[in-house]
């Protein structure tokens, strides 16, 4: 039974037993209240004991802009978080998620009035909204849905709909569709139905409690929610009637054969067949046309009619009314405009016989598609309609193809061409037939994008049917192209084919920017994901939605990313570190030498730094500068089993490692168009790729020959995350240095085959990935939080990479980890500065000339200080001279590079020039000048 409670007086507005009719007996619900005023945390915590909840939120009514409670079951294993006691959440805790969830109880419909953000409503949108949430429920009553819960959200109205289901992605996409169709017919610009309520976490305004949004104005006030009406008995909607209600939700309808998108006015078609708007509005892209009576029956007459088009150029139309429900655009048209259908097809006939074509077969000198293409005619065209040819139109096609003597695969795809630009009727001039009819087929089927209206660099086409994008110089176009013209890539056909696909998305191509694997809004703060597929992971901190590949962002396919889907039911925040933490992090590093304190604290700040690079990957955005991953170490170190462990979970099994071979172009091929690149066994390296190497570093482009030209150039962004494994690295730059994350590995322990590796990788990439966005999603969040990235400097160069690490531990493990991490990054600086110096021969020589005391604070040119330097690397009784810089302006230089990394050792160097030259002094820090 529920407990025979009194509401506290200062929560007077709804009667506690009201409140309580939203719970079952010992339900688990989460209160939360999200950043009181005057305070910027967040409390939450987790009842069974509604008095003990009614009391937290006494003690914070007023307080807070809003004091809320999660409507559906939650996990009761939620309740040791905090036990029937509000708490605050720190950085990295977590809160209800939709995983947490039990089951599905309740519809959730809010109805808000348009205003500015962070006000209350006026009276007047406060009660255009009271009114539209009762227009909906009679409406929904017309249809068979019982009684809701009828509420005053404070600011707005709110209906609760009793329902029973599972918590599943089909549950949750059933919810969804209600709420859009829900959008559709009662949204305007008055009042707004929240279609975001369909996850089944979704926190509630606790009835009782007062809204406090913005400042307390007469014309602005606060209010409490509350209860307004209560059903005698609170009814399950049954499934059937949540489906029917989906099933209204609009799809586009294809226009007839003969109209092309964009051609047909529907608002001039309104017009001249006599119909009333009632109104117009936007929705999710498209328009809609609301009519004023259902064209079927003037009884409908409250808005249950109307047209759409899409912005495709699809039209639908729809009348609510259940005795309407078989009524499409077709049947309108069909009403409004009889005998519009055998027009059409007379206009088909028409196009079809009006090819100027001369009926001329014999005559040699004509191409063959446009022989063929009288061959077709002569051969009864009015029948080939449906692709079909008569007994004579066969015979002179075999010997046409005879007389050329081509091969079979060949002419019947140049005849299949010819018999199709015939049946379309829009090709006038035949010559130009294999040019048109591959571009008509794309067109039909998608459309061509390019990164720039004038000077593109990169051109896509994107398939509207399987929502791929695919680049014009990708492999995988050249397939897709080919299974839909059936044309061998081989022949001369195919290639001119594909330098005009090339011409017209150049020149036609509508500018867009289209991303790879990840893309990050810094405006929105939304993280997107690609699945590989034609499927979107949007990640906005608070809900992992699944949206269509083009649906708000664009992904390129590219071959070596294998499509994936996450767990539907989730994971929880501490599963998905640890999981994570134990897969990625995974490595040994060499602390030969350490003591057992050292050694503990070198590991943790290796794993540490791996955690945290691997989390910063999809944030391309955030990063004009990119570490660069190095690992280090012996034979059966693990080095190569590192980072290939990364690429196989975010890419599968088509991921691998490459190494650096002598052509350049193929390097910045892989930079440039790959978003994750590992370069194996760099013990030596030409000198190009160190350039690129320090590129790739600091965000820069690289020159290549422009699309589709002979001599011009254009500059390439380097896209790609780059990892380099060595087991003694030659590539020793100080400005690629200062830019490594080095891991220095110690030979491992036990081994697992590459094989057994990655088929474990591959079974288990589907919970590897799930943990990844859940850890992902709470990054997004911590960024919302925080708006943005910090705004501070630090003693390093690696500051992109500092900025969002910091935010990246404070998410996942608050904010002393976050310290820990800026030290980890510092201590980097010496394995750094050793790495660089390491084998260094000026180094080498400079540090056995400063250990001589007299060295120091002494003044001497670069032409003296060669000399003894070089008589340390070449002292009188070498039997051999070795060769270690070519001059004293050489070593000038080179000293001018290595400045940082001395200076990191404790010394401090300084020079001036003199008309002798460069003056140099070395001093020791904690000495004075002499």
């Amino acid at each position: 039974m529920k407990p025979n409670l009194s509401i506290p007086d200062k929560i007077h507005l709804s009667k506690f037993d009201e409140v309580l009719i939203l719970f079952e007996p010992n339900q688990v619900v989460e209160l939360r209240i999200p950043k009181p005023l005057k305070d910027n945390r967040v409390f939450s915590g987790y009842f069974n004991d509604f008095e003990a909840l009614t009391a937290a939120a006494r003690k914070w009514d007023g307080k807070a802009e809003a004091i809320y409670v999660t409507l559906n079951p939650v996990n009761p294993a939620l309740l040791a978080r905090s036990a029937n006691r509000l708490r605050t959440v720190r950085k990295g805790e977590a809160t209800t998620s939709d995983a947490d969830i039990l089951c599905r109880r309740w519809l959730p419909i809010d109805l808000d009035p348009v205003r500015p953000a962070g006000v209350s409503s006026t009276d007047e949108e406060h009660e255009a909204a009271i009114q539209r949430a009762k227009e909906i429920r009679e409406w929904l009553k017309g249809l068979g849905w019982p009684e809701p819960i009828f509420a005053d959200s404070g600011n707005g109205a709110h209906l609760l709909y009793r329902i029973d289901l599972q918590n599943d992605e089909t549950s949750r996409e059933l919810i969804r569709k209600c709420l859009q169709i829900l959008d559709l017919k009662f949204s305007d610009d008055k009042v707004k139905v929240d279609i975001t309520t369909y996850n089944a976490a979704r926190i509630w305004k606790l009835y009782g409690t007062l809204v406090c949004k913005g400042d307390n104005l007469p014309e602005r006030p606060h209010r409490r929610s509350r209860i307004l009406e209560i059903p005698q008995k609170v009814e399950v909607i049954p499934i059937e009637k949540l489906r029917e209600l989906a099933d209204m939700l609009p799809h586009e309808e294809p226009l007839p054969a003969q109209i092309q998108a964009g051609e047909f006015d529907i608002a001039k078609w309104i017009e001249e067949h006599g119909l009333e708007i009632r109104k117009v509005k936007p929705w999710n892209g498209a328009t809609v046309y609301e009519l004023a009576t259902c064209p079927f029956n003037p009884d409908h007459n409250r808005g249950e009619a109307f047209i759409i088009q899409f912005p495709s150029g699809a039209i639908y139309f729809r009348c609510f009314h259940n005795s309407c429900a078989d009524k499409d655009w077709h049947s309108l048209r069909d009403l409004l405009e009889p005998g519009w259908r055998e027009k059409a097809k007379q206009d088909k006939v028409k196009r079809k016989r009006e090819s100027p074509v001369a009926l001329d077969i014999d005559d040699e000198a004509l191409p063959l598609e446009k022989r063929v293409a009288i061959a077709l005619i002569a051969a009864k065209p009015e029948n080939q309609s449906d692709g079909r040819l008569s007994p004579e139109g066969e015979a002179m096609i075999a010997e046409i193809r005879e007389a050329e003597q081509l091969s079979p695969v060949v002419f019947k795809f140049r005849a299949h061409m010819a018999r199709r630009a015939l049946v379309d009727g829009r090709v006038h001039t035949l010559e130009t037939l294999m040019r048109y009819l591959p571009l008509k087929e794309l067109m039909d089927r998608g459309k061509f994008l390019k990164d720039d209206k004038n000077n593109p660099t990169r051109l896509w086409f994107f398939d509207e049917e399987s929502r791929r994008v695919y680049n014009l110089e990708s492999g995988m176009f050249r397939y897709f192209v080919t299974a839909i013209t059936e044309c061998p890539p081989e022949t001369a056909l195919f290639k001119r084919m594909m330098a005009d696909i090339e011409t017209k998305a150049a020149l036609e191509g509508e500018v867009r920017k289209v991303h790879k694997w990840t893309h990050f809004d810094k405006e929105k703060r939304v993280l997107y994901i690609h699945n590989g597929d034609d499927k979107v992971y949007r990640l906005d901190g608070e809900e992992i939605v699944v949206i269509s590949n083009g649906e708000e962002v664009l992904f390129e396919s590219f071959e070596t990313f294998s499509p994936f889907e996450i767990e539907p039911q989730g994971m929880s925040l501490e599963e998905a570190r640890k999981l994570w933490l134990s897969t990625v992090c995974d490595l040994e590093p060499d602390t030969s030498g350490l003591s057992e304190g050292e050694a503990s604290r070198v590991t943790q700040n290796c794993i540490r730094l791996q955690f945290i690079w691997t989390l910063c990957l999809p944030f391309d955005s955030l990063m004009r500068t990119r570490p660069i991953h190095c690992a280090i170490g012996p034979k059966g170190a693990g080095k190569t089993t590192l980072t290939r462990k990364v690429g196989l979970i975010l890419f599968g099994e088509r991921f691998n490692v490459t190494t650096v071979g002598e052509n350049v172009r193929d390097i910045e091929a892989i930079l440039t168009n790959e978003p994750f690149a590992v370069f194996d066994n760099l013990e030596s390296s030409p000198k190009w790729f160190m350039d690129l190497l320090a590129i790739a570093a600091t965000g820069g482009t690289v020159k290549r020959r422009k699309l589709y030209t002979t001599n011009e150039e254009a500059q390439y962004p380097i896209t790609a995350w780059v990892c380099v494994n060595a087991i003694e690295p030659r590539f020793r730059r100080d400005d690629v240095a200062d830019r490594l994350l080095i891991f220095k590995l110690s030979r491992r322990r036990q081994f697992i085959p590459e094989d057994e590796l990655v088929s474990r990788i591959v079974a288990r990439r589907r919970e590897l990935l799930t943990a990844y966005i859940v850890l992902l999603n709470r990054v997004v969040r911590e960024l919302k939080e925080r708006e943005g990235l910090p705004s501070r400097s630090y003693s390093f160069r690696m500051a992109d990479f500092a900025r969002l690490g910091e935010v990246i531990a404070a998410a996942l493990y608050g904010e002393d980890e976050a310290r820990k991490f800026i030290e980890s990054l510092e201590e980097m600086q010496e394995v750094q500065t050793e790495f660089t110096l390491a084998d260094d021969p000026v180094w080498e020589a400079l540090s056995k000339w400063l250990k001589n005391p007299a060295n120091l604070g002494r003044e001497i040119t670069s032409s003296e200080l060669y000399n003894e330097l070089d008589a340390i690397i070449n002292p009188p009784d070498s039997p051999r001279r070795r060769h270690w810089i070519s001059s004293p302006r050489a070593m000038g230089r080179h000293l001018a590079r290595l400045k940082t990394n001395i200076e990191r050792l404790g010394y401090r160097i300084t020079h001036r020039h003199t008309r002798d030259g460069k003056i140099w002094s070395f001093l020791k820090d904690g000495d004075n000048e002499l």
